[in-house]
Parts: structure tokens; C-alpha cells; sequence
């Protein structure tokens, strides 16, 4: 079978084509893949770290209150103020203009604003961001084994009447495993377009245990999920409970994605996020390419984010 078969199926089963089940289970099996080909070796978690894939593992999300300082923070922003966006629809993701932070927010609040993913692997606070063991060392852990960066993305939402593509309930598809980390960098209230989440939706197993606590038919249960990518609002408020994720600029959290998650319609305020997407493979649709080349000794950012860097080893 050539690759492109192989690709093609992966992707079919990937889109749709494999039930909740059955996802997990090809996770398993491409985790399995990649330590034969990639043994994992890490030293022993601290105790910190510990907690946060304990907590990811029970239910898919774990929240920092304060994760970047006001200095750190306040350098990112200053440099993005300077870097052009790129303003798509929100449904169809189809790009409708082009300009600067600075002159064009405020001449398409019904668009998303999004800043390209070489100017941000380029800014010196996000490349130490990708490069900084206590980051990505959650993802491997939380996987283990050897995660790829796939994703590195920066948009602003603005107010809007209407709830559109992520502002539905949904579930990502950016590979059968992956794991999101947010940072916040406005303010984020419940009218600033916060972000909610349905805590233990995030794999078979945690769902599985989910309905049985609360007495759900199974078989109605699954031909639900399966029926639809969207939720109705309705149906997730009448099954789960919902966690509404607000932050001071600064704060930040990881996300198992694969849980139904959306993000809140803003009412009177802009947000602006930061996002990176850690995959087991590349994903399908990864925008990252290699903006530089760094000399590091650390064979193991080198791998992962080896779609954002060229790392030549020291």
C-alpha cells in the first residue's frame, strides 16, 4: 500500500470514519509506533507535573491561574501590535483580508484575526515558550511518548450575535490523541468570549463511566455522540456538566480537545489567545514550517518541535 493510501485511510478514520472507541484505540496503537521507533527515557516527574497529568488523565483539563508574568506578557503583545493578520470567516475559514493589528481590528469585528505562524515561532518569548522543558514535557508525559508540535496559533474573536463553527459544542480532530495548551493574553470574562469545557468527555473510558454514573442508555448515548460533530447546547446542558474557563491575561490551560469544548460568542469585549497543539504525527493540516535554525543539545525539543525549528545538534 503506497503512502498515499495509508494517508488517505488515516484520515478517513480520523474524519469520522472510527467511533469514540475506536479512536482511543488507534491512539493506543500509533503510541505503541512511535516508542518502538522512539524509545521514551524521561527522569522521573516532579511532583507538580504529576498533578497536572493526573488531573488531564481524570478530566481532560488542567487551569493555571497565572501562567505568564505582566513582563513576559506585555513583550508578546508589543511585538504582535506589529505583525499583520490575516481575517477569515468564521464558518468557512476562507481568508477575506489582510492588514495590520493596529489599523484593521476594528474594521472586521464580525471576522477572526489571525496572525501567521512563522511571525510567531520569529517572536523570542514563544520560541522559549515551544523550547521550555516544563511545557513539553506535559504532553509527553500525558501521551507517553514522543509528541509532535503540530500547531502554534494567535487570533483575535470580537463581539458577535451569532454562534458560529468553534463557538458550537464540538470535538477536535487534530489527531486520534493531542492536547491543547491556551494562554489567555486579554482578559477573559463570560462577555469576553470565554472558553467552556465539559470536564471527562475526553476519551472513551471517561465517557463510558460517565453515562453509567448517571444512568444514561447506553445505545441512545453513542448513536448521539456519533451522529454529529455539533452538539446543541440543549443536548450537552441536559448530559454534562460545563466548566466556563475566565482568566486575567497571563493565565493558561491545557485541554484535551478530543472533550466537547467551545468557545463563548464575545459580548462587549475582544479576546485574544495563544494556542499550541501537541499531536502523536503531524498533523494533516499542520500550517507550521521550520523558521530558523537553533543549535541545541536537547534531542528531545528537537524532535518535537522539529516543525517549527531546524535544530542543529551541539
Amino acid at each position: 500500500m503506497n503512502t498515499l493510501n495509508q494517508n488517505n485511510i488515516y484520515l478517513k478514520l480520523l474524519k469520522g470514519g472510527a467511533t469514540r472507541k475506536y479512536r482511543d484505540i488507534i491512539a493506543s496503537a500509533v503510541k505503541d509506533t512511535i516508542n518502538l521507533n522512539f524509545p521514551l527515557n524521561i527522569e522521573s516527574l516532579d511532583s507538580e507535573t504529576k498533578d497536572v497529568i493526573e488531573t488531564l488523565h481524570k478530566d481532560g483539563l488542567k487551569i493555571f491561574e497565572s501562567y505568564l508574568n505582566a513582563d513576559f506578557l506585555s513583550s508578546i503583545l508589543k511585538k504582535l501590535e506589529k505583525l499583520e493578520l490575516t481575517f477569515s470567516d468564521r464558518t468557512s475559514g476562507a481568508d477575506i483580508a489582510k492588514g495590520s493589528s493596529l489599523v484593521h481590528l476594528d474594521k472586521y469585528p464580525h471576522l477572526l484575526g489571525h496572525y501567521n505562524s512563522s511571525d510567531l515561532l520569529n517572536i523570542e518569548e514563544i520560541e522559549s515558550l515551544v523550547n521550555n522543558p516544563s511545557l513539553y514535557l506535559i504532553p509527553l508525559a500525558y501521551f507517553g511518548c514522543i509528541p509532535t508540535l503540530s500547531t502554534v496559533s494567535s487570533w483575535w474573536s470580537h463581539p458577535t450575535e451569532k454562534s458560529e463553527g468553534a463557538q458550537l459544542f464540538h470535538q477536535d480532530r487534530a489527531d486520534f490523541l493531542s492536547l491543547n495548551f491556551f494562554i489567555y493574553l486579554t482578559d477573559v470574562d463570560e462577555n469576553a468570549g470565554a472558553h467552556e469545557f465539559c470536564p471527562k468527555t475526553h476519551t472513551f473510558e471517561n465517557l463510558k463511566s460517565l453515562i453509567s454514573y448517571k444512568n444514561i442508555d447506553e445505545d441512545n448515548f453513542w448513536a448521539w455522540w456519533e451522529a454529529s460533530h455539533r452538539k446543541s447546547d440543549k443536548d450537552v446542558t441536559s448530559l454534562f456538566d460545563i466548566k466556563t474557563i475566565t482568566g486575567q491575561a497571563g493565565s493558561a490551560f491545557f485541554e484535551d480537545t478530543r472533550g466537547l469544548h467551545r468557545g463563548l460568542i464575545p459580548k462587549n469585549k475582544s479576546r485574544l489567545v495563544l494556542e499550541f497543539v501537541w499531536t502523536l504525527v503531524p498533523q494533516f493540516n499542520s500550517a507550521l514550517k521550520p523558521v530558523k535554525a537553533i543549535k541545541t543539545t536537547d534531542n528531545l525539543a528537537a524532535y518535537i518541535n522539529r516543525l517549527a525549528y531546524n535544530y542543529e545538534r551541539t
